[in-house]
C-alpha cells in the first residue's frame, strides 16, 4: 500500500490527552516527539482507505464489493459529522493547542480535507466506472430517477433491459407531523 500519509510512523498510536506530554517513569522522553505519533482523523481516514480498496479489489466478489463502499459511505458521512465537525469547531472557537502529533486544527483540517476529496473521488469513480457496468453485465441496474414510474408509491420500474421489475426492500417512511 503506498505511503498516502508521510508523516505516520512506526505504526505508533497517539496517546490520550491525559498522557501527553507524560514520559513514563525513568523515560528519555521520547513520547513527547510527534513524529512517534499517528493522528486520529488521519488514521480513521487510512482505515477508510482499506475499506475502500476492498471495494476496489477485482478478486472480491461484485455484491461484496458493492458492500465494502456503501460501508465507505456510510464509515465517510459519519467521520464527517463527527470528526470534521468537530475540527471545524475548534478552528472557529480560535484553538491554538496543538496534538501529540504537532498539528494544530487547521493543519489536520487541511490534510483530512485533502485526503477525503481523494477518496471520495476514487469512490465515485469505482462506482460509476466499475461497479455499475459490473453489475449491469450481470443484470443489476441502478436506476436514475427519470427512468422510474410516474407512481412513486409503488417503487416499482423497468430495467433498461425491459425484463425485470425492480422493488427496493425499504418503504417510503411518512414525515411525522406535530
Amino acid at each position: 500500500m503506498r505511503d498516502s500519509a508521510p508523516h505516520l510512523r512506526n505504526g505508533s498510536s497517539a496517546l490520550s490527552i491525559g498522557q501527553i506530554g507524560a514520559t513514563p517513569a525513568g523515560g528519555t522522553g521520547t513520547q513527547s516527539i510527534p513524529a512517534n505519533y499517528i493522528n486520529r482523523e488521519l488514521s480513521l481516514l487510512e482505515f477508510n482507505r482499506r475499506v475502500l480498496a476492498q471495494a476496489d479489489d477485482p478478486d472480491t466478489p461484485l455484491l461484496e464489493r458493492l458492500r465494502f463502499l456503501c460501508i465507505f459511505g456510510n464509515n465517510m458521512d459519519e467521520f464527517y459529522e463527527v470528526r470534521v465537525a468537530a475540527l471545524k469547531e475548534q478552528i472557529k472557537l480560535g484553538a491554538t493547542i496543538t496534538g501529540p502529533d504537532g498539528l494544530d486544527a487547521r493543519q489536520v483540517f487541511s490534510l483530512v480535507s485533502a485526503q477525503a476529496h481523494e477518496l471520495v473521488a476514487h469512490q465515485y469513480r469505482l462506482f460509476n466506472a466499475i461497479l455499475i457496468p459490473d453489475l449491469a453485465s450481470h443484470d443489476i441496474h441502478f436506476l436514475r430517477r427519470p427512468n422510474w414510474t410516474q407512481q412513486p408509491s409503488s417503487w416499482t420500474a423497468r430495467t433498461p433491459s425491459g425484463g425485470i421489475w425492480v422493488r427496493p426492500s425499504f418503504r417510503r417512511r411518512e414525515r411525522c407531523r406535530d
